[in-house]
């Protein structure tokens, strides 16, 4: 889903909650959802992709969700997926062309 990028860095500026026994989630304040009052709404946010006014997520209630890298010059390291990482930076501006 797409939000607007302010709302993205306001969500994700406090720290998660957990959210069952393994996965945690980001508490939406009510003021960016339409939900009955009284009821928290969480998101589950496994992948984002930030642009100057819009950011693309992508969340997953049940945690399932899989990604899969198809090519890349040299090996895999979990320093290619933070954020302004020389592989970051690549899928951020080749994933959403505008």
């Amino acid at each position: 889903m797409w939000i607007p990028t302010d709302q993205y860095k306001d969500i994700t500026s406090k720290d998660p909650v957990k959210c069952g026994e393994k996965s945690f989630a980001f508490v939406v304040p009510p003021e960016y959802c339409d939900s009955p009052k009284g009821i928290p709404v969480k998101a589950s946010i496994q992948a984002a992709f930030m642009r100057p006014d819009w950011t693309l997520l992508f969340l997953d209630h049940n945690v399932m969700i899989q990604f899969h890298i198809m090519r890349l010059r040299g090996p895999f390291s979990p320093q290619n997926i933070k954020p302004e990482s020389a592989v970051s930076n690549t899928i951020k501006y080749s994933f959403i062309p505008f």
